[in-house]
């Protein structure tokens, strides 16, 4: 068997032996003659010899096994204190290793990618039998990547635990790989880190002022680039929180819009029956008025009253009471005409009528139907009963990732109520039209207009915070309107180190951790 491009150049082969599951090579040392560790004085008087039994990289499956014939040396200098010692070969082993170097180079490589366990398991498939400890042992023995100083650098946070406890990764946004990892994401352990590693010239971060003092701190001279995904998100933060003062306006507009016309006989009829319910509840909204013009806190109305502060909030958010539209989250009003039918017909039991429509298709439950049955009054005349409900419910999330859109873009069944809620509110129309100013300055790299976006937009009530908080860092979000350089690859390595972290099951250590996130970035 020919063997000179399976065996270190190093090694000599005596003898071979091939068995169904395994390969075994007889191997000594070409040269005959050692250097002591100690004294590095060079030795021919042989003391002994003894077999190593080596693992190296399997062949065609097979595990392959060495027996190394090691010589023992006398060290020939009187004043040594070591007088007997081993043959070595540094460049293909290691003192005391039980493996090839190049073996361990696949197993440290396996384990950074798959962990211990899944690595341990992926080794014995291709031939080299170890355990997972002998993996984990071995990824924390390894060499230590040493970081290096990017000249472009991006920097964001992640969670070790959320809520609880979080670290920093350091990304080479040019080279694209992660180049270090933070224990914490205080500003002093970054500004330590960019101290020890001078050179930075330009630092893609988030909208965190900790981070921005650090980096100031530690490198004036840098400029500093805010993430543009995270001024989006700020500015949806923005549009949602003014929209959540809206309610009132945007169900009457949805109402008016998507309330189906009247028939003639309906248009007769005099105003709707108010149901118990609904007096109770604007009763409450009175209540809550009066005190709330009195002075009195959410908390005391609520302890007055005996009502959750929550409730005591909603009703402050209020201009007008506007009642609650009655199914939500079912398909009752699939089968409203039904009901109106059996209700004119006498059939007035809810739980009838729950078995009825169940048996036609309706996925509700029997407190939906009998608050929309509340409604109803309890004599059967036709003319008495309530028009119907066909309105559609619109949560301030969703309206607000409509505000950040042009009205092409918009959906073609949120569109006519759109267009009816703007042309109620100017507020809200110029709202609309900041937030497309912004995006549009945004993608077209126009940093110059936004500071005459920033004064037009603090006369809007909503825009007050945000346009603030953009001029308290207006030179990094300046750069972020220019500049090519963003944080979206820092992001994809946080995901990236997150998937890590899981597969760790979140219990290992830090340096674990580092160890795996930084051997594989290359």
């Amino acid at each position: 068997m020919e063997t000179s491009l399976l065996i270190p150049p190093e090694l000599e082969v005596l003898a071979t032996s091939v068995t169904e599951a395994k390969v075994i090579f007889q191997l000594q040392f070409i040269v005959t003659t050692a250097y002591c560790p100690l004294c590095d004085s060079l030795s021919t008087r042989i003391h002994s010899r003894y077999e190593r039994k080596l693992q190296d990289l399997p062949i065609s499956g097979k595990v392959v096994e060495l027996r190394l014939c090691t010589r023992k040396f006398f060290c020939q200098k009187d004043n040594c204190p070591r007088k007997i010692f081993a043959q070595q070969q540094p460049s293909c082993l290691k003192r005391y290793g039980r493996r090839l170097l190049r073996v361990c180079e696949q197993m440290i490589c396996i384990g950074c990618e798959m962990g211990a366990k899944p690595g341990a398991r992926i080794c014995r498939l291709v031939g080299i039998p170890i355990s997972a400890s002998t993996v984990l042992r071995s990824i924390r023995g390894g060499a230590v990547t040493e970081a290096t100083t990017p000249t472009v650098l991006g920097v964001d946070d992640f969670a070790f635990r959320k809520r609880e406890s979080y670290g920093a990764i350091l990304v080479d946004l040019e080279k694209r790989k992660p180049i270090d990892l933070l224990p914490d994401r205080e500003g002093k352990t970054l500004e330590a880190w960019l101290l020890a590693h001078p050179g930075v010239s330009i630092v893609s971060r988030d909208r965190s002022s900790v981070y921005a003092l650090a980096i100031t701190r530690a490198c004036p001279e840098a400029v500093q680039v805010a993430d543009r995904w995270h001024l989006l998100k700020n500015l949806g933060e923005n549009t949602t929180k003014f929209l959540d003062r809206q309610r009132s306006l945007i169900r009457e507009t949805a109402q008016e819009v998507f309330e189906q016309p009247k028939s003639e006989a309906a248009a007769e009829v005099p105003e709707k029956t108010t149901s118990v319910r609904v007096e109770k509840r604007y009763a409450l909204f009175e209540k809550v008025k009066q005190l709330q013009s009195n002075g009195h806190s959410a908390r005391a109305i609520g302890r007055h009253l005996g009502v959750s502060r929550n409730t005591v909030r909603r009703c402050f958010k209020q201009e007008a009471f506007v009642p609650k539209i009655n199914p939500r989250k079912s398909n009752l009003l699939d089968y409203e005409s039904y009901l109106r039918q059996r209700w004119q017909e006498g059939q007035q039991c809810a739980k009838a009528l729950l078995q009825e429509i169940k048996e036609r298709g309706y996925n509700g439950s029997y407190t939906i139907l009998a608050g929309f049955l509340s409604n109803y009054p309890k004599t059967g005349e036709a003319l008495s009963l309530p028009s119907a409900q066909k309105v559609e419910n619109y949560s301030t999330r969703s309206l607000s990732i409509a505000f950040c859109k042009t009205e092409q873009e918009w959906d073609d069944k949120q569109k006519p109520f759109l267009t009816k809620l703007l042309e109620k509110s100017s507020l809200l129309k110029q709202l609309w039209e900041l937030n497309l100013e912004f995006k549009s300055i945004m993608a077209q790299k126009k940093g110059d207009n936004l500071k005459a976006w920033c004064e037009k937009a603090a006369q809007h009530a909503s825009f007050k915070s945000f346009v603030q908080g953009i001029r308290q860092d207006f030179d990094a979000v300046y750069q972020a309107m220019t500049s090519c350089w963003s944080n979206g690859q820092t992001e994809g390595q946080v995901n990236r180190l997150k998937n890590i972290k899981r597969q760790m099951y979140g219990r290992a250590s830090f340096e674990l951790l580092r160890r795996r996130v930084l051997a594989n970035s290359a």
